[in-house]
């Protein structure tokens, strides 16, 4: 019976390692936040959509494109000043804690 149990673990473990190496690869994930309190800003280069807020708190502004359901989003962080632009320009007022 034992020598069955390291090849079991084995396999389970390789395809724990597998599939949390690929869980962030979904559409439409939101990008990982680091801080524990505190502003951030992120923009997705593929799709065009932009996030930001404090996560923490819930407090967090989306503005995302009509294909971000389907994009893996590459997030990269930006300014708050670049999101506020970016949120101009697609013509809608801006939120009262991304100003």
């Amino acid at each position: 019976m034992n020598r069955f149990v390291l090849p079991v673990v084995l396999v389970a473990a390789t395809l724990a390692a597998i599939g949390g190496g690929c869980a962030r690869e979904q559409p439409g994930l939101p990008p990982r936040s680091s801080a524990l309190i505190g502003w951030e800003w992120f923009a997705c280069d593929r799709c065009g959509s932009a996030e930001g807020g404090m996560y923490a708190k819930g407090s967090v502004v989306r503005d995302h494109s009509a294909s971000a359901p389907e994009c893996v989003h590459a997030w990269r962080p930006i300014t708050k000043a670049e999101f506020r632009r970016r949120y101009e320009e697609s013509g809608r007022p801006v939120p009262p804690y991304a100003r």
